[in-house]
């Protein structure tokens, strides 16, 4: 820089110009204004370089003092006006320059009554507002400003002298219009008696507008910088009101500087922070002092508001510290999230991202060692938040997406909190009690209720229904409402374990008025409320849950921590118990070493079909330790779809053995799984598997091709022509190694088109007793099916699985009966099947039957068995007659 003044010059301001065009080139100007603080006298000057262009700087011959600050006229091209601040020994003034831009000059004497005091004209001449006082100043113009129009001519000014200015009787610091020559001070709260200005911003024209004024000082104990709006600048008495939620700042020294811009359209407002403290224009302007140093950790941050300056959230740059993620809410849309964090420097978070993982903001700076957050269940786009403070009365609400946050003020000390509605909140005192609070304008709060238990933990709500359960060691596990939360009822059946227990409904809970229970020192259990007298052990694969929750198609998910962690995974939670059981995935294929899923109330949330889950270790992102882990079940909604055979479809038969020809089955690759189970039955309940022709590694039938899966049946095999047959495939495992159950496909069916049978190739066994699908007692059973002509042994099977892996019984008979000595269980399904040995022959159908608890026990004589034998050998010697009889009628058929 050619400085005029020597190297003591400093930089006081800086701006760009607006283009205009010389000589058909469009132009910008780079101005800067200097200042010397440590000159007694007024030595500031104005120098100007074109852009493009090769006049380099050139010094403006500006002779108003220290240039304090200066902007261009918005219509620059037109009125190359430029606004100047400065200040002389004695005061400060706003000046009005208009520029030649083919010249490179700029006048300063041609707008009659500038330089203009900057102050009221009552206290205009006074001494003691000079260089060695102002600290700093800012200037905005409308966006119709025009230098050569006198109606067109409106600035607002301030400047910071940290309240050392004086006029003829009261100090000057504050925010100032100028309408022309004429001044008006627009008394911004407490300035002239503390509130320091260091910055303002105004968004509109000459004839109405918004200002924005942000303050040097900050509230320490809440990092909040301190920011004032107010929507009629233009006029004779301005209103201010103070930002609901101010940018953050401060939260070390005291000290914010918000330095405040409007968007070009003026929809959003941006205010950047950082900390230190000038107080003189000396220590302005020695950038070694402590008071340039900045501090660590004071929450400053770049700020936006697109509520004209009503609330801020922090967008980056945000110098703060994240120890612990604490709490999640994911909306139901998933289209936002909220992540809640905790500091040990005192100063904790809310960040909203949207879409979630992508783009965060800030936007809650508090104090909450332990916080909670939750959301509406009856709206999608979770623009109503719940927050609240574990083990203090501190609860907040906000019903613009976290823009703005109102305190609900529940007196009572938060142990849990449920959401029932956008207007509807519960909170649960670890002590036993609970209260509701209605929004209706404002909280209100009921009288607290006490849930009969000792010692609480967790809440949920489900339309009038309340759970609420025990913590460790307590007698009852639960507690519920059904009205809302008035009268409560114990569920005195026990659990199993008795550590925190966890509670979610399920997903049809209005139907069948089911609830699961995780426990952090066991399992999980069901219990239809209301109506089962116990409850029903799950039997998960791992135990110590710390959240359950239920997915959108009803999946129950719960996470696990007790060594490894992971997530308990139940695609269909609802299915009988002992038979066939609930069935689990264990998701933690991807999940970093030593995760640990132990965040208390809850370390799961759910939307639609995605998981969160909590690392409750500390925040380590480089290291991934302490994160956000997301899973999204991919495989929850519907299993594969079926290619081919299509639905109903015939197959040829093979004319040697009258069975199938090759046949093949193609799917979908459903969400890169590589490994299938494959199910072919002669029945469409599936209850009547034909195993021999299915995969031999089932459940984990890996295809050839992955990519596209398909399997093949050989000709020849058990499919008989003329006869249905229906096939189904589900996923059981992902190409990332995940071991995970998809729903079943629909099932297809397909027929062996009708063919001549072979001579001497008979139909497999048929039962006789128990019939397929029988109901029967308990005592001993004893099985028949019918005869084949010349076959003189058989294999029976009895298991307790269709797959008749379960095997109870594996014997050879020389018999078409067999008697079963052991005990079967009552409410059990059982599957058998018989297999011709000798001659070998094709197997039968499995056979199912199911023993039914309230029928009595009948006592079997000995001789029943005889009996059973003699009744096969008799029907073994019709069928031998029938079968003489037809080989009389084919030779006769034959001799014609």
């Amino acid at each position: 820089m050619p400085w005029r003044f020597g190297v003591a010059e400093q930089v006081g301001a800086i701006s760009i110009s607006p283009a205009y065009v010389v000589a058909g080139e469009k132009r910008h100007d780079i101005i800067i204004g200097s200042r010397d603080p440590s000159n007694a006298v007024g030595t500031g000057e104005i120098y100007v370089l074109a852009f493009p262009g090769l006049g380099g700087w050139r010094a403006q011959g500006f002779a108003g003092g220290d240039v304090i600050a200066l902007q261009p006229s918005p219509n620059y091209a037109s009125d190359a006006a430029i606004v100047v601040m400065s200040s002389t020994t004695q005061a400060t003034y706003i000046s009005l320059g208009k520029r030649d831009m083919a010249a490179n000059v700029i006048f300063w004497e041609v707008y009659s009554g500038f330089p203009v005091e900057l102050c009221e004209p009552t206290q205009a001449g006074a001494t003691s507002s000079g260089k060695d006082k102002v600290i700093t100043g800012s200037l905005a113009l409308p966006a119709d400003f025009n230098g050569t129009a006198k109606e067109k001519r409106v600035i607002f000014a301030s400047y910071d002298s940290n309240n050392t200015a004086y006029g003829k009787t009261r100090v000057l610091d504050d925010v100032y219009r100028l309408d022309d020559t004429r001044v008006t001070r627009l008394n911004l709260p407490g300035a002239g008696t503390g509130v320091r200005t260091s910055s303002i911003a105004y968004h509109g024209d000459c004839n109405k507008g918004k200002l924005l004024a942000g303050a040097v000082a900050a509230e320490l104990a809440t990092a909040q910088a301190r920011v004032w709006r107010s929507a009629d600048p233009l006029s004779a008495c301005p209103a201010w009101k103070s930002a609901a939620k101010p940018p953050t700042g401060g939260g070390v020294d005291g000290y914010a500087n918000v330095q405040l811009v409007w968007s070009v359209d003026g929809s959003a407002a941006y205010g950047g922070t950082g900390s230190g403290n000038r107080k003189t224009p000396q220590e302005w302007a020695d950038i070694s002092l402590s008071a340039w140093a900045g501090s660590a950790l004071d929450e400053s941050a770049v700020s936006v508001s697109r509520d004209d300056g009503v609330s801020w959230d922090q967008t980056g740059l945000i110098d703060t510290a994240i120890d612990r993620l604490a709490a999640i809410a994911p909306s139901e849309d998933e289209k936002t999230l909220y992540v809640a964090t905790t500091s040990a420097l005192g100063f904790d978070s809310v960040w909203r991202s949207q879409p979630p993982g992508k783009k965060w903001r800030r936007v809650l700076c508090c104090h909450g060692d332990s916080p909670l957050l939750r959301l509406a269940p009856d709206e999608d786009n979770a623009s109503h938040v719940f927050w609240a403070d574990q083990g203090t009365t501190n609860a907040a609400f906000s019903a613009d997406s976290g823009a703005t946050w109102q305190e609900m003020l529940p007196n009572l000390v938060v142990q849990d909190m449920a959401a029932a509605d956008v207007h509807t909140v519960y909170i649960l005192q670890a002590d036993g009690r609970v209260r509701r609070g209605k929004y209706t304008g404002g909280w209100t709060w009921g009288e607290p209720a006490s849930t009969g238990l000792g010692a609480n933990h967790n809440i949920a709500v489900s339309g009038s229904h309340v759970l609420v359960t025990a913590a460790a060691y307590q007698n009852f596990p639960l507690a519920y409402s059904a009205d809302g939360g008035d009268l409560w009822h114990p569920v005195t059946a026990r659990t199993p374990t008795e550590g925190n227990r966890h509670v979610a409904f399920d997903d049809r809970f209005s139907d069948n008025h089911l609830i699961y229970l995780a426990d952090d020192a066991g399992g999980i259990y069901r219990l239809r409320l209301g109506k089962d007298g116990e409850w029903q052990d799950m039997a998960p694969p791992h135990h110590s849950f710390y959240g359950v929750v239920i997915g959108k198609y009803g999946v129950l998910y719960a996470a696990y921590s007790y060594g490894d962690s992971g997530v308990d995974r139940a695609l269909y939670p609802r299915t009988g118990i002992p038979k066939p059981g609930v069935y689990w995935d264990s998701l933690d294929v991807g999940l970093g070493s030593g995760v640990n899923f132990s965040a208390e109330p809850g370390a799961l949330a759910v939307s639609q079909n995605t998981l969160w889950a909590l690392d409750a270790r500390e925040y380590k992102p480089l290291l991934h330790e302490g994160c956000l882990w997301v899973f999204i079940d991919t495989l929850a909604m519907r299993g594969p779809r079926l290619i081919f055979p299509k639905n109903a479809a015939v197959q040829d038969y093979d004319v040697v053995s009258g069975r199938n020809r090759d046949i093949a089955f193609g799917w979908e690759q459903l969400s890169l799984a590589d490994c299938y189970e494959f199910e072919l039955a002669a029945d469409e309940d599936f209850t009547l598997r034909i195993v021999e022709v299915e995969p031999t590694t089932n459940p984990f039938y890996l295809p050839p091709v992955t990519s596209d899966p398909a399997y093949r049946i050989p000709p020849g095999t058990v499919l008989e022509a003329g006869k249905d047959y229906f096939w189904r495939v589900r996923v059981r495992r992902a190409a990332t190694g995940q071991v995970i159950r998809s729903p079943w496909s629909r099932a297809n069916a397909f027929t062996i088109s009708p063919g001549v049978p072979v001579v001497g190739n008979y139909p497999p066994p048929e039962a006789l007793a128990p019939a397929h699908g029988a109901l029967k007692s308990p005592a001993p059973a004893g099985f028949s099916w019918t005869p084949l002509p010349g076959v003189e042994h058989y294999l029976f099977v009895l298991a307790s699985d269709s797959a008749l892996r379960e095997v109870i019984v594996r014997e050879e008979v020389a018999a078409t009966a067999y008697r079963y000595e052991g005990e079967l269980e009552p409410g059990c399904t059982y599957f058998w099947q018989v297999t011709p040995l000798q001659p070998p022959g094709s197997a039968s159908a499995v056979f199912m039957f199911t023993v039914v608890k309230d029928k009595p026990v009948v006592t079997t004589p000995p001789h029943d068995m005889g009996q059973i034998i003699l009744v096969a050998s008799m029907v073994n010697l019709l069928a031998a007659v029938t079968f003489l009889l037809a080989m009389l009628v084919v030779v006769r058929y034959r001799q014609r």
